[in-house]
């Protein structure tokens, strides 16, 4: 399915799948209109992603030149002032990836500013279409640093981590499953 589906859409949809997570979009409005219109086209359980209300920075002309921090840092503060979520994941698209807006620095200084808990992730659509690369470069560091620690550990069982989580894991007497799963509430 190469082209389906861009690095992007992929890392908003992921943390979008986290209950009581707001996915910030910088990145140009075109980027969340595009998603939209993917996600409603696939109809389905995906199709409620087309209604999912998204923050975005609307990077312009300007922004892409000289950069968009001023716009991050004001979109984090006020997603965490209206909606108080307990997850602010600030996804950069294409324009923000190529002029390197400091997204690690600008987190960093707002997370003593807010009460959610912040994290980023870098997921250019040109990066990838793959979605076996895609899951390879995001959903490892996203596991590492949001999912909670195992409270026992089963032996011989196995973890499995994907987006839609409850559509495929089972138990089964010969292979039970290990469900960690992301935080409901955030401390």
């Amino acid at each position: 399915n190469r082209g389906l589906c861009c690095a992007w859409h992929y890392g908003a949809s992921f943390i979008q799948d986290i209950e009581d997570a707001i996915v910030i979009s910088h990145a140009p409005l075109q980027c969340q209109s595009s998603r939209n219109k993917f996600f409603a086209s696939l109809g389905g359980d995906r199709a409620p992603f087309a209604l999912a209300h998204t923050p975005c920075t609307n990077v312009g002309n300007q922004e892409v030149i000289l950069g968009g921090e001023e716009k991050l840092e004001e979109a984090i503060l006020q997603v965490d002032k209206d909606y108080k979520p307990g997850l602010i994941g600030v996804v950069a698209g294409c324009a923000t990836s190529m002029n390197m807006d400091d997204i690690p620095g600008i987190v960093e200084r707002l997370r003593p500013q807010v009460n959610a808990k912040l994290y980023w992730v870098r997921l250019p659509g040109f990066a990838s279409t793959w979605s076996s690369e895609m899951g390879d470069n995001f959903l490892p560091k996203m596991v590492r640093e949001l999912m909670e620690k195992p409270d026992k550990i089963i032996k011989d069982a196995v973890n499995i981590v994907g987006s839609r989580f409850h559509d495929f894991a089972q138990d089964s007497p010969d292979m039970p499953v290990a469900r960690r799963k992301f935080p409901k509430k955030w401390g």
